[in-house]
């Protein structure tokens, strides 16, 4: 003869408030089925996920067939989640081991999903202040919220009464524009249960600030192949707190970021900061176009200082590419070779036909692309001498709106030699030679022969030998002496088909 302890879990006795973990919990103890009284006493356990929670236990014998009404009161511990099943066994000491031995030992249990009211939890509200600036202070109340959970329903009140009735919302809470000041805000944060009301403060507060604005200062000439050079100013003119230095300055073209700067110097109040930078100008530019410098913005139209204004950073400008009307055509330069095809050729005697037409500054460069960049001019154009022979010469007009570029050639020619009709080779290094212009590593293969009076040969010279010094070097006066004073003859050969017959006459030397 055994009874037969089972359990049923009514429900708390009441309804549960929010934020509210213990509770009264109602249950009945039956034996049914059984052949023998429950004894009073007999151990009752609660559990949640395995967690024992609460025990209790009969009061009185329950006899055969027979039940008995309790309850007990629960409290849940911090850790268990809103949602659990609550779980009952009877004849269980809290171990999960029963004193009392009874017909059916697999029947002692029963469960009861629960579900916890609580109360939605929202992160320490921060106070907005704003700096009473330019324009309409308006405040995102986003930014007075630091952790909230994403499902609970958040809603914003002018009064608190409207945020416990949850009336009267306040919409446009990303742009709210204070009536008072300071103004309290009252949030409501609720859930499926529960609901919290809470407070911050906006205000607006008289705040130092700087008020950066920028603008150029030159005529800006835009030029195909040329750098665009832009002269700026950055002014803090409305500020009431000095400009911080290296705040940054973008400039962009066709609201494309291009080229970046900043300030060097803290700007202080009223003051400005004068500033200049080169833009290279890529060749996909259209030949109309927007060019604009923002003062304060890291080059993705974000800024790191905060300002009275923050509207007036903006300078914008349309620029039109300019061009500068082409040069002349321009002569080739021809010029007496004085050795080894050179010559010293003046470049600038192009410039007044180039400037007839325009105005500006005249360079010359060895190469196109020099001219182009502008880099590297020749030095010395007046006395320019070449180093290939034809040599082309790049010429480049400047001035303020663009530039053109032209070219022409220098070359030079085998001209006829002038012979002097005397010299002294008396070491007095004037007038030592007898030397023959246009002759010299001219007319490499050239002959000359000196004789006297009687005609007799006394000097035989070719390119190499240089010119005569006075000195025989073959026939009746080899001596190793200057020759006498007086004529003597000669015959130059240039073996050259420009000039076949031979170039005859005299010269005097003299000391």
């Amino acid at each position: 003869e055994l009874p037969d302890a089972t359990i049923e879990i009514i429900e708390p006795l009441a309804e549960l408030e929010c934020g509210e973990r213990s509770f009264n919990l109602a249950y009945t103890v039956f034996n049914n089925n059984s052949t023998d009284v429950l004894p009073a006493n007999t151990p009752i356990a609660f559990y949640i996920n395995q967690t024992l929670i609460g025990q209790t236990s009969t009061l009185n014998e329950i006899e055969i067939n027979g039940s008995e009404d309790g309850n007990t009161n629960l409290s849940i511990p911090p850790n268990i989640p809103q949602d659990f099943i609550l779980k009952a066994v009877v004849d269980d000491t809290g171990n999960g081991q029963g004193i009392v031995n009874e017909s059916d030992e697999e029947n002692n249990e029963d469960e009861l999903p629960i579900h916890l009211k609580i109360f939605p939890t929202i992160g320490p509200l921060q106070n907005l202040e704003i700096c009473d600036a330019v324009g309409i202070e308006t405040f995102n109340f986003l930014n007075a919220l630091t952790t909230f959970d994403i499902e609970d329903f958040i809603t914003f009140h002018l009064t608190e009464d409207d945020a416990q009735n949850g009336e009267n919302e306040i919409e446009n809470t990303e742009e709210f524009e204070n009536t008072e000041n300071p103004q309290t805000i009252f949030i409501r944060v609720a859930n499926e249960d529960c609901f919290i009301v809470n407070s911050f403060t906006v205000e607006v507060v008289e705040c130092p600030l700087p008020d950066a604005t920028i603008a150029i200062t030159n005529n800006l000439n835009a030029c195909r192949q040329r750098d665009l050079i832009i002269d700026y100013i950055v002014l803090n003119t409305n500020g009431t707190l000095p400009l911080p230095a290296q705040t940054p300055i973008a400039i962009y073209i066709q609201d494309n970021l291009i080229a970046q700067s900043q300030t060097q110097n803290s700007i202080p109040i009223g003051g400005n900061e004068n500033g200049i930078i080169t833009i290279t100008l890529n060749e996909n530019i259209p030949d109309n176009f927007d060019l604009k410098l923002v003062v304060d913005d890291i080059g993705n139209s974000t800024g790191i200082v905060e300002e009275l204004d923050e509207s007036n950073n903006n300078f914008n400008i349309q620029i039109i590419f300019g061009s500068t009307a082409p040069i002349t055509d321009l002569e080739d330069l021809v010029k007496c070779d004085v050795g080894f095809d050179t010559a010293r050729f003046d470049l600038t005697a192009q410039s007044s036909t180039i400037l007839s037409a325009n105005s500006g500054v005249v360079s010359y460069f060895t190469s196109i692309d020099e001219a182009i960049e502008n880099i590297n001019p020749i030095a010395d154009a007046e006395q320019y001498q070449n180093t290939s022979d034809p040599q082309t010469i790049y010429v480049r007009l400047e001035n303020e709106i663009c530039f053109a570029t032209a070219s022409f050639l220098i070359s030079t020619e085998n001209c006829a030699p002038f012979i002097p009709q005397g010299f002294s080779p008396n070491a007095d290094n004037i007038n030592d030679e007898f030397e023959i212009s246009n002759l010299l590593n001219i007319y490499e293969s050239f002959s000359l022969k000196l004789f006297t009076r009687n005609g007799n040969l006394i000097f035989e010279g070719k390119n190499e030998d240089g010119f005569w010094k006075g000195m025989p070097n073959t026939g009746l006066l080899l001596n190793g002496s200057i020759v006498p004073v007086g004529t003597y003859y000669y015959v130059l050969n240039l073996n050259d088909q420009q000039f076949p017959e031979p170039f005859i006459g005299f010269v005097y030397v003299n000391y």
